[in-house]
């Protein structure tokens, strides 16, 4: 059994779920699947994630070029949409009664 790792072993027990995943392309975009966002390096959310281990590697196209629509095939199932501008966490949290992206109503209980 070597002595290194190629990856953090910590990356083993996180549960891969695309909905609030990162992927990380060569040129140092990132997009934040839970905020359907890309965010630079420095993203509060994004540096938190990668303490439990790296993005996924940003999908090439079949040019071999790291574009926005390569991520959006890989994820178009799942109602997620590729682009835009970064915003601060803070602004990205959720509102009471505002509509979530699948158009529902956020319910908050109030105690």
């Amino acid at each position: 059994m070597p002595d290194t790792y190629p990856v953090s072993l910590r990356t083993f027990y996180r549960l891969y779920t695309p909905l609030t995943w990162y992927w990380k392309a060569d040129d140092g975009r990132v997009f934040a699947s839970e905020r359907q966002l890309i965010v630079d390096e420095t993203d509060a959310g994004y540096l938190d994630f990668i303490t439990a281990g790296p993005p996924s590697e940003w999908p090439p196209d079949a040019a071999g070029v790291q574009t926005d629509q390569a991520l959006q095939d890989l994820v178009d199932d799942l109602e997620i949409k590729v682009g835009g501008e970064p915003l601060p966490v803070a602004e990205t949290m959720s509102v009471p009664g505002a509509k979530s992206r699948h158009g529902h109503r956020e319910h908050h209980n109030r105690e």
